[in-house]
């Protein structure tokens, strides 16, 4: 790995494809029980986060041997089949959330290498540029336009 990189190498080809058919395939298989809800509809559902998770345990354990305490509008099979549902898809999100963290990082890390080394790039050409490369101006000046758009844009990033 070169001096101040973050990351070296590629991916191969054939593990991306891979991970890309296998996302697909996964997409595909939750596809049926896919919830239609808008963001708006999530602002307003009640939730249950890791910290109520030892509240619906209990409550479900205590729901099963003691039913009559139930409201009469509960659905047994309903509980339980939201108990297993939440069960089977926080094992999928802990999952799918560890892939995303890993592509994210590989994402981040490869587009500030790319783009410290674009800046490089860019200083390069304006230097030669200064000194009469007619080709390295045009580099540039093309370059300079996008440079200056991006930080308009508040894209910025800080040379390691």
């Amino acid at each position: 790995m070169s001096k101040g990189k973050l990351i070296s190498g590629i991916i191969p080809e054939q593990v991306v494809i891979d991970i890309l058919e296998n996302a697909k395939q996964a997409l595909l298989s939750l596809t049926p029980y896919e919830v239609a809800i808008t963001n708006e509809e999530k602002r307003h559902i009640p939730k249950a986060g890791d910290l109520s998770q030892p509240f619906i345990e209990k409550g479900f354990e205590y729901s099963k041997t003691d039913s009559n305490y139930l409201p009469s509008y509960l659905n047994t099979t309903e509980i339980e089949n939201d108990f297993n549902r939440a069960k089977q898809s926080d094992s999928i999100l802990r999952e799918a959330l560890k892939i995303v963290a890993i592509v994210t990082n590989i994402s981040i890390c490869s587009k500030s290498d790319l783009y410290v080394a674009m800046l490089d790039f860019y200083n390069n050409c304006n230097r030669a540029a200064k000194n009469g490369d007619a080709r390295a101006k045009v580099i540039a000046d093309e370059m300079g336009k996008l440079f200056k758009k991006s930080k308009k844009n508040k894209v910025s990033a800080s040379k390691p």
